[in-house]
């Protein structure tokens, strides 16, 4: 089993991007655990959808990586998912936390 680190720069309750250098092809399942900004952590499994690959890229500005869609999370860790993406949008919303 291969492992890696990338960063989380999107999360919705219908999957992530993980920004990395290092892709995998479309359509591969992956295993993924991630931590919420409480420190509690998610486990998903997923699928790759996409690529921002950087070589493509079109400014510095733009991370390489891939848009990953849940395809098994638990019920628990959807909640989980949910209540953050909604506390994060409503803080970005505010002004109160601007997204990057």
């Amino acid at each position: 089993m291969d492992f890696f680190v990338g960063f989380v720069e999107n999360v919705s309750p219908g999957g992530v991007f993980v920004s990395s250098y290092r892709l995998l092809p479309i359509g591969s399942e992956i295993a993924l655990s991630f931590l919420l900004p409480d420190q509690s952590t998610l486990f998903a499994h997923g699928t790759v959808r996409w690529l921002r690959d950087p070589v493509d890229r079109v400014t510095s500005e733009v991370s390489p990586g891939m848009g990953i869609q849940f395809t098994d999370l638990s019920a628990a860790d959807a909640r989980r998912l949910q209540t953050y993406v909604a506390l994060h949008l409503r803080g970005s919303s505010s002004g109160a936390n601007p997204a990057p």
